[in-house]
């Protein structure tokens, strides 16, 4: 590990690595884990994204006359991108592939984009995943959660007292979603719409307008 090596190399040559491990909780991925980053999309994702987008408009061989006015274009078609799928989420109805009550709430409160991505959750919920073990003290459930294509067991807590749940594999705090392993625990409790708790406003189609 990091802090072996730091061990092995001479006094003067590892002041700079000691000075980056001693602030490692700021940079290191694996520390930020419990941390509320809702789908912010990290600096070298956007970057390669806006690259991508920009590159079918712009090339060095252009003057700065033709630079702007194509940057203008890239931006025009960036709006109406935007504006298309404002208008897809506010009136057009998502497919469900369930009979779960929490997948047709979802298609009602999140965007189109954003419901695509928690519909497979759902599914995966659906086909995949198995309750292993349940405990409950004090109205917080905690659920195990297994499935057939993984080794790996998930912790539930769900507080039906303030609606709140959390899991072990953290994709509501990286993302903004609640997981398959929520879901199930949701699903398993009977309810029917998803908790406030587990919907971020940022998400919503009715964000826009406040």
């Amino acid at each position: 590990c990091m802090l072996e090596m730091l061990e092995r190399m001479p006094e003067k040559g590892n002041q700079w690595l000691a000075e980056r491990y001693s602030t490692r909780e700021r940079w290191i991925l694996a520390y930020s884990r419990d941390t509320h980053l809702s789908g912010i999309i990290r600096s070298t994702a956007w970057s390669k994204s806006a690259k991508s987008f920009f590159n079918c408009f712009i090339n060095q061989k252009l003057s700065l006359a033709e630079f702007w006015l194509r940057f203008e274009s890239a931006l025009e078609c960036q709006r109406q991108e935007e504006s298309n799928a404002d208008h897809t989420s506010a009136y057009a109805t998502p497919q469900l592939i369930t009979s779960w009550g929490l997948e047709k709430h979802g298609s009602v409160v999140f965007t189109h984009e954003v419901f695509e991505r928690f519909q497979e959750e759902i599914v995966a919920a659906r086909d995949h995943r198995v309750v292993e073990d349940m405990a409950q003290t004090e109205g917080v459930k905690t659920v195990a959660i297994g499935g057939d294509d993984s080794d790996k067991v998930r912790e539930v807590r769900w507080d039906a007292v303030t609606m709140t749940a959390n899991c072990s594999c953290k994709l509501f705090e990286s993302v903004g979603i609640s997981c398959r392993h929520i879901n199930l625990v949701l699903r398993s409790s009977k309810l029917n719409e998803l908790p406030s708790s587990c919907v971020l406003k940022r998400w919503q189609k009715s964000a826009k307008f406040g």
